[in-house]
């Protein structure tokens, strides 16, 4: 259809292009290894030393330059006019938890923090807050997920946005003509310039920190990804967003994000891959009479990424795409943290960069051209005049006849947020009937670019007003039909047989089958589970089996009808199809046979996998039509995930096992015991595969044994816990021998304790002794439960083990379970009694210590005299160590194996759900600030990597990383790999510990040339 080429042109141009980033003009690089682009020269000009952990950055009027972190804001002070900031004044120490936020108006600023938004003074411009801030908004600050940047824009309304962890209050959006009704997660609010009225402007961001205005009056902001949920189908990365009012960015939930190709989204203009969004800056014109980064002539859209520590630009007048192309601006390639926190130019209209976060160092960078004359983007056109008129202003202005444009587009789009009885109060008769009389004749010219504004006003505007024509185009009276459906089911259900009806004369059109999805309202019930979120309707609807055998036949006839379309977007047609099938419910042997065939291809990617398989889920129940090959199919696939991972080097994150367990619990909840079966025959003995045997009966376990010990045999090298665990809950003879093969193999040692400590011999007395040196607690508590379980006595070297171990133990409820196991071991083995008092938490039993120590020298006295040599001798400071290390003999391939040794792989490398992941480490990170953290890990923990804590109502003190939280119950993954569920009932307290997973002490052996080879690794 004619009406679909808008939009079709600008999808296949916006799927066509490659969304890794061109190479550039990286060359330059200052003293600090920041590399820049080459035709501008970077430098430092803030140092840590006057402004530490820079939050973020703003330049007011007269053109000083404000920065803010913890507990500060300041004015930076260049005294001698060098360009370089020798100094900082404090403006203000008002805001303990420092501005996320702040933006000027004249002599006042305003700052994101402490609980709201306050106003400082300065009318004397000394740069000192005149008096105490005043409270102008109460919202939640001071998270990642929070409230962050605040701007004000060309309308004189102030803007402020806000994560997912933000609660939207009713005063936020209080005016009857907001242009977002149910506003949801992430949130762009638009204030008046006095402060009375509110509303939020758009939704549906998940952790988007900053955003600028464009020229229309339309924002571009940058979000976050669900990092968590990298290679899943619902995945998103980063991306800019280009806003309008009432614009939805797609975050539903966090198991489901819209994709950027629906028609009801708004235009992602960069999707960047991972990373952590921070600021944004658009350059102005007349921003400079110079053609700087932010000069007349400049075109220049400026983000931040705070992970990968880099800044990307792009022109904003593409020519035949919505899509920008963003490169690589600056980026670190030193050893110098540049974790970049926010953006603004100077009065000259330099780039300023500000550098912080999470602790690390802070600084600000200055970006300036080689040749002041030369912008960095030419022009295709001039600049369009700012866009300063309100819309609710606009459209008043329309009404009168005071403004000629007729742009379709912007009328539609002033008229988001009013109902028709609102405008009917505010207007005559006949300027309603004006507007009316525009929409009638203008409705014919919907497409699918501007479908999504025809449904709101659809839904806004009677049938009396705007009625329904039966001689419109079938697609402009489905939009109608959908806009304006109840909750009538059978209304629906005709609805969408004549979506359908439509997609098989129009094949291939997404744009249909979206609007199929909004029969159910689209995805994100609010009773579905994380990993079904994008595949669960809204509106629900029970279907009798005659109604949905025939819904899953015409889906069934659609995909086979699509295996031979040439389309540019025959991929995307059929997942949604899939999807909708899943909405729906239904299913039929024909659809089971169209789905299977779709898992059968021989080059499908995981996302498409997964997303075939959920769909499967989704329509399977006891009663389904599915074969018992197709069901082997289905076995087959979810079986081939992990060695498709493994080929294609995919990333992962800690959600994708637990998601895909889940998948395995709908399909064996709708299939049986049979399935689980067909799966473990499916599994090859992989690890990556053997997550799923968690989920299994201890007789299908049993099936899985002989599998793994062949396994093993062929590849020793990559054995995992999970291999481990299973052969320990065997028992048998040849499984416990196996697991004793690795005994030596440090990163693996943890799962041996652990699986060798019920039925110890008295050959593993030297690992039990090695993992009481661990610095991992629970590592120390299974290796003294090890020794106390040895059959015969283990001697002074265990004695002394055990002893360092309460020595250097902290004596929080963390700690304790492992304390009392230690001194059970202690005083079985010395047939002493040393008062110590078990289950108790708190100050530290020095007596009982005492005693230990005390016998030990009197009973070994050469032994006891050797030990205390030795831990004097580590004590040295490690400040003094930094300085004293050779750091150009380190070598990154002693540091992989290092990095292995230290057991850090285990909690950082892909699929842990235990820490960050390390890419862009030595980006954002200089040396000192990256040791540091190791060192003293407990001085900067982000709140995801703060270890709960769960004490049950037996008295057991258990600790790991949130793996999944419902009503019912809590799972934990803890640091021997093992995964522990705690049932609701059995939770006496639950808290979130103030202490990182990452345990203290894991840098106390090594030597001054593992610390330069670590840092050459790490620092790649």
């Amino acid at each position: 259809m004619r009406w679909l080429l808008i939009f079709a042109v600008a999808l296949c141009l916006a799927l066509s292009l490659d969304e890794s980033l061109p190479a550039n003009r990286l060359s330059a690089q200052d003293s600090n290894g920041i590399a820049v682009d080459n035709r501008f020269k970077i430098s430092q000009v803030a140092t840590d030393k006057i402004a530490s952990n820079i939050f973020c950055m703003a330049v007011d009027p007269d053109g000083r330059v404000f920065v803010s972190g913890p507990g500060y804001i300041k004015v930076l002070v260049d005294a001698d006019g060098d360009g370089v900031f020798e100094n900082a004044t404090l403006f203000s120490g008002r805001l303990r938890s420092g501005a996320q936020g702040m933006a000027f108006d004249g002599t006042e600023i305003l700052c994101t923090g402490d609980g709201g938004i306050w106003k400082f003074s300065d009318v004397d411009r000394d740069g000192v807050a005149d008096a105490l801030p005043e409270k102008m908004l109460a919202i939640k600050t001071g998270g990642e997920h929070d409230a962050h940047a605040i701007r004000k824009g060309a309308d004189g309304w102030w803007y402020l946005i806000a994560g997912n962890g933000t609660p939207i209050l009713p005063e936020y959006n209080s005016l009857s003509s907001a242009p977002v009704k149910n506003p949801r997660a992430g949130f762009l609010m638009r204030i008046s310039p006095d402060w009375t009225k509110k509303e939020v402007f758009a939704h549906g961001f998940r952790n988007a920190y900053d955003f600028d205005f464009a020229n229309d009056g339309s924002v571009f902001v940058y979000d976050s990804d669900g990092e968590r949920d990298i290679s899943l189908p619902w995945y998103r990365p980063t991306r800019v967003f280009r806003m309008y009012a009432g614009d939805d960015a797609g975050w539903v939930s966090a198991g489901w994000k819209r994709p950027d190709y629906f028609f009801d989204m708004p235009a992602v203009v960069g999707s960047l891959g991972r990373g952590s969004p921070t600021g944004v800056k658009v350059a102005k014109p007349g921003g400079s009479t110079n053609g700087t980064s932010s000069g007349i002539n400049a075109d220049a859209i400026f983000v931040a990424d705070w992970t990968f520590g880099r800044v990307l630009v792009s022109r904003m007048s593409q020519t035949g795409s919505s899509r920008l192309n963003f490169q690589d601006f600056a980026v670190a390639k030193g050893q110098t943290g540049f974790a970049v926190t926010d953006l603004d130019f100077d009065s000259a209209g330099d780039l300023l960069i500000s550098v912080g976060g999470r602790g690390t160092e802070g600084g600000v960078y200055r970006v300036t051209p080689l040749e002041r004359a030369a912008p960095i983007f030419t022009k295709d056109a001039e600049d369009r005049p700012i866009a300063s008129t309100p819309r609710e202003v606009w459209l008043s202005q329309w009404l009168n006849s005071e403004v000629s444009d007729e742009d379709p587009e912007a009328i539609l789009r002033s008229l988001i947020g009013w109902s028709e009885s609102d405008l009917r109060n505010k207007y005559d008769s006949q300027q309603i009937q004006r507007l009316s009389d525009y929409l009638n004749e203008r409705v014919l010219e919907m497409n699918a670019s501007n479908a999504a504004l025809w449904m709101r006003v659809f839904l806004n505007w009677s049938e009396e007003t705007i009625p329904f024509v039966e001689a419109w185009p079938d697609p402009v009276k489905l939009v109608c039909r959908v806009s304006r459906q109840n909750s009538d089911y059978q209304n629906r259900l005709e609805v969408l047989a004549d979506i359908l009806n439509s997609v098989a004369q129009d094949r291939g059109s997404l744009f249909l089958v979206r609007l199929g999805q909004l029969v159910f309202d689209g995805c994100g019930g609010a009773k579905s589970k994380l990993m079904f979120a994008g595949y669960t309707p809204s509106f629900p609807m029970e279907l009798s089996r005659t109604q949905g055998v025939a819904i899953a036949d015409k889906i069934s006839s659609l995909l086979e009808g699509s295996r031979e379309l040439e389309s540019f977007n025959k991929t995307e047609y059929r997942r949604e199809l899939g999807r909708l099938a899943a909405l729906a419910g239904v299913d039929s042997p024909s659809l089971f046979a169209q789905i299977s065939l779709e898992l059968e291809k021989p080059k499908l990617s995981l996302e498409e996998r997964i997303h075939w398989l959920i769909c499967l889920a989704a329509i399977s129940n006891a009663g389904d039509s599915s074969t018992n090959a197709e069901r082997s199919v289905v076995a087959g696939a979810l079986a081939a995930i992990a060695g498709q991972v493994r080929s294609e080097q995919l990333s992962t994150d800690r959600n994708f096992e637990p998601r895909l367990r889940s998948l395995f619990q709908r399909l064996k909840q709708a299939w049986g015991e049979s399935f689980e079966i067909q799966l473990a025959n499916e599994l090859s003995g992989e690890g990556e595969q053997l997550f799923f045997a968690s989920e299994f009966s201890d007789q299908t376990k049993a099936v899985l044994v002989p599998k793994i010990l062949d396994y093993i045999r062929v590849n020793p090298d990559r054995v995992r816990f999970e291999h481990l665990d299973l052969l320990g809950r065997d028992g048998s003879f040849e499984s416990l021998e196996v697991i004793r093969r690795f005994s030596n193999r440090q990163d693996l040692r943890p799962a041996v304790i652990s699986n060798l400590m019920g039925s110890p011999d008295l050959a593993d007395r030297e690992l039990f002794v090695a993992g009481l040196a661990s610095s991992d607690v629970l590592t120390i508590k299974n290796s003294a439960i090890g020794l106390r379980r040895t059959p015969q006595p283990v001697g002074i070297v265990a004695v002394l083990a055990a002893s360092n171990a309460l020595q250097r133990m902290s004596w929080d409820k963390s700690s304790v379970s492992a304390r009392d196991q230690l001194v059970m071991f202690l005083e079985k083995e010395t047939g002493q009694k040393f008062g110590y008092e078990f289950k108790k938490s708190g100050d530290v039993q020095v007596d009982m210590l005492e005693r230990v120590s005390k016998w030990i020298e009197t009973e070994h006295p050469l032994e006891f005299q050797t030990n205390q040599q030795q831990r004097k001798s580590e004590t040295r400071g490690f400040a003094e160590r930094l300085a004293a290390v050779d750091w150009s003999q380190g070598n990154a391939s002693r540091g992989a194996s290092l990095y292995n040794s230290f057991q850090c792989a285990r909690c950082h490398d892909a699929g842990s759900r235990l820490g960050p992941r390390l890419e862009g480490l030595g980006k954002r990170f200089s040396r000192d600030d990256l040791f540091r953290a190791i060192i003293y890990p407990n001085q900067q923990v982000p709140e995801r990597y703060r270890a709960v804590a769960i004490e049950t109502v037996d008295g057991q003190y258990i600790q790991g990383a949130m793996v999944y939280e419902s009503v019912d119950g809590i799972t934990l993954h803890q640091t021997d790999g093992k995964t522990r569920r705690i049932n609701r009932d059995q939770i006496e307290s639950q808290t979130r510990s103030s202490k990182s997973l990452m345990p203290e002490g894991l840098l106390d052996q090594a030597t001054d040339l593992d610390l330069a080879d670590l840092y050459k690794f790490l620092s790649k």
